[in-house]
């Protein structure tokens, strides 16, 4: 899924008055001045000066994860591989499986599984288990591409319909399960008597960048 960055906006008000908002740099020579007079302020801003000068600016300090380290943790997750590197990340002594549920609103940030879960006539979770059976990392080069290896498919929708706009993968088969990740479909699937919602093999994607 690609992250759509809003520009930024700046409001201009010709009459509002404008006030300098003193920063923590600005207080201290200010007291250093008030207490010791200009020779005191010229020592303070050496220092000042020294300290800024020593502040890292390399951007690249800043936490980020490799195209390798992208790959092995998607491996890792979805289908159960260890860290090549092993023993630094291990799979899990019962691989288990992710349950994908349908919904007609976002679950959110901080909802659950049946947060705006559908409840269309024999709806019911699909899971896929956490191994190379389940999920098919696509090709070589990091960062790999993970993709659901078999079809998905849902109950047919029977007296009672809905539309659906997303999926969440979680942690239970029903109930408030653990929403580890939720996604806005491409198109809305408005479901009514008779429909079966189901993602091609492929259909889901997920890149970790």
């Amino acid at each position: 899924m690609d992250s759509v960055l809003m520009p930024s906006a700046s409001i201009w008000m010709p009459d509002a008055p404008v006030r300098t908002v003193p920063t923590p740099r600005n207080m201290l020579r200010a007291t250093v001045r008030a207490l010791g007079g200009d020779a005191a302020l010229r020592i303070c801003d050496r220092f000042l000066g020294q300290v800024q000068s020593e502040r890292p600016t390399n951007p690249d300090l800043a936490f980020a994860m490799s195209d390798a380290g992208s790959s092995q943790t998607q491996l890792l997750r979805y289908t159960n591989t260890n860290y090549s590197q092993a023993p630094i990340l291990q799979g899990s002594a019962t691989a288990g499986s992710y349950f994908y549920s349908l919904h007609n609103a976002s679950p959110g940030h901080a909802g659950t599984q049946n947060t705006n879960e559908t409840a269309y006539t024999n709806y019911g979770r699909e899971s896929i288990a956490r191994s190379g059976s389940g999920y098919t990392a696509g090709g070589t080069t990091d960062p790999v591409a993970i993709t659901n290896a078999a079809a998905l498919t849902y109950p047919a929708c029977g007296a009672t319909g809905d539309t659906l706009t997303y999926f969440a993968v979680g942690s239970l088969t029903s109930g408030a399960g653990v929403v580890y990740i939720f996604a806005l479909l491409t198109a809305q699937l408005v479901v009514s008597n008779g429909i079966t919602p189901s993602f091609p093999l492929g259909d889901i994607s997920d890149t970790l960048t």
